[in-house]
């Protein structure tokens, strides 16, 4: 098994999914009855001292990710250091909630990766367990939100990113720069929610102005149209408007 370039949590896939927010998440309080009274714990922390939390209720937060095998929560500032795997407490109440969040995160939206925070306890199974010696078992998810990553021309789907638009005749919004593509390519952009947001209505007729999004690429659908020329047609919906 190749392990991932991040640490640190992993979770089997065929398990369902329990993750954590990262830290700019974590200035949102939680809505849970009693959620002041849980420490939150550095995910980086946790996987260098993990004796020191066995058994303990504490909070984690890291971005979720899908792996080849596993499914892993990270966090870049921790070094390369040991694993532990992520389960869930199976109770009927927890098994909906999990669903639905799992079902969120695999869409195109998220892409597969959320930050995520969550509420859990570091188990130590006592034996050899899987490819890890600890779990931490899921109580309850908490937050989760998009991993957003800046604009730098190129757009690719089930990412979300945060880029300056500008107003365009045929596309409605159109990114600033332009996209990087091929001569032989002919671009399309469909906005699949801009009639949500009126304030941009004005936006989208004059190419001077310029306003700051954050959207997914939901699709990105290249269709060869000739011997040398493509059609890329890229749908993405708007998450806000800062």
């Amino acid at each position: 098994m190749r392990k991932p370039s991040t640490p640190l949590l992993l979770i089997w896939l065929g398990s369902v999914i329990a993750v954590a927010q990262v830290s700019a998440l974590a200035k949102t309080q939680s809505k849970a009855e009693g959620a002041g009274a849980i420490p939150t714990v550095n995910v980086c922390e946790m996987a260098k001292h993990p004796r020191r939390y066995f058994n303990q209720t504490v909070r984690v937060e890291a971005r979720w990710q899908i792996g080849f095998e596993f499914s892993f929560l990270e966090d870049d500032r921790c070094p390369m250091g040991d694993t532990i795997a992520v389960g869930f407490i199976d109770s009927q109440s927890q098994r909906e909630e999990f669903k639905q969040s799992r079902e969120k995160i695999m869409s195109h939206e998220y892409g597969g990766r959320a930050l995520m925070r969550v509420v859990g306890v570091l188990r130590n199974p006592g034996k050899y367990y899987g490819y890890f010696r600890y779990r931490f078992e899921i109580l309850r998810i908490e937050e989760f939100g998009h991993v957003i990553v800046p604009y730098e021309g190129t757009l690719d789907a089930g990412k979300t990113y945060r880029a300056r638009v500008r107003g365009d005749k045929n596309f409605g919004l159109a990114p600033v720069p332009d996209i990087k593509m091929p001569l032989q390519y002919a671009i399309f952009i469909e906005w699949t929610n801009l009639s949500e947001f009126p304030e941009l209505e004005t936006l989208r007729n004059d190419s001077s102005r310029q306003q700051q999004l954050v959207f997914s690429v939901m699709t990105n659908d290249i269709k060869q149209m000739t011997a040398d020329r493509w059609n890329r047609t890229i749908e993405c919906k708007i998450i806000r408007v800062e």
